[in-house]
């Protein structure tokens, strides 16, 4: 699985983007990743507390169909396919 830091991020969308960061920064980042994802390719973010989990769906719910599939003591997993 190829890693990139967001200064060195390829420009072809890809079918599947994963990111394991906190809440922040992919509420910041819900423009960009969505626009490096092909339509129905499948986001998974985690790093997220339960209780950020709806600001966080909130941010991608513009490109994506978003679902919390996963959690395990306070954090959560959120997956999503884009339209």
């Amino acid at each position: 699985i190829p890693v990139f830091l967001p200064e060195n991020t390829p420009k072809e969308a890809v079918d599947v983007m994963l990111a394991n960061i906190l809440a922040g920064p992919l509420i910041d980042m819900a423009a960009h990743l969505a626009e490096l994802t092909k339509a129905r390719g499948l986001i998974t973010l985690s790093g997220i507390l339960e209780q950020q989990a709806d600001a966080v769906v909130k941010a991608y719910s513009p490109w994506f169909d978003m679902h919390t599939v996963a959690s395990k003591d306070e954090w959560v997993r959120i997956d999503g396919i884009k339209r």
